[in-house]
C-alpha cells in the first residue's frame, strides 16, 4: 500500500467486526478437531460457543472479553488461572491495534486490515508466548 493510502485509512470508522472473531474461533476449533482426528488421538476435543470461549478438554480455555472497540484474549488453564501473557486488540488512528500484554519483548503490531488468518495468529501468539514464560 503506498503512503498516501496509508494515510487516508486513519480517517474511516472502524469497528470490531465480532463475526470475523467468531470465525476464527470456529475455524481454530475445527482444525484442532481435524488434527486431532488425524493423529487419533482420543479425550482430547475442542468446542467453541463462537463467541466468548474456546475450550480444549483436559488443557486449556481461551476466554474472548469484549469492550467498546477492544477485545481481549486470555489464555486459562483447566482450573481456571490465567496465564501472565494475554493480547488485547484494538483500534487506534483507523487501523487495528495488536498489543502483547506482560510481554516487554514483543513489539505491538499496527494492521490496515484484518482476518479469520489474523485471529488465528492471535491465538498461536496467545499459546506461544504464554509456552516461553512458563514452560507450558
Amino acid at each position: 500500500m503506498d503512503w498516501k493510502e496509508d494515510l487516508v485509512l486513519q480517517f474511516r470508522e472502524l469497528t470490531i467486526d465480532k463475526g470475523l472473531i467468531s470465525r476464527g474461533m470456529q475455524n481454530f476449533v475445527n482444525e484442532f478437531n481435524k488434527n486431532l482426528d488425524k493423529y487419533t488421538i482420543d479425550d482430547v476435543e475442542a468446542t467453541t460457543d463462537s463467541s466468548e470461549f474456546i475450550n480444549i478438554k483436559s488443557y486449556r480455555n481461551i476466554k474472548i472479553m469484549y469492550g467498546e472497540n477492544t477485545v481481549t484474549f486470555v489464555l486459562y488453564d483447566i482450573n481456571g488461572s490465567n496465564y501472565e501473557v494475554y493480547i488485547k486488540l484494538s483500534i487506534k488512528v483507523g487501523k487495528y491495534f495488536i498489543r502483547y500484554i506482560n510481554m516487554e519483548e514483543r513489539n505491538p503490531k499496527l494492521l490496515s486490515f484484518i482476518d479469520e488468518k489474523t485471529i488465528d495468529g492471535i491465538f498461536e501468539d496467545l499459546f506461544d508466548l504464554n509456552r516461553q514464560i512458563i514452560g507450558m
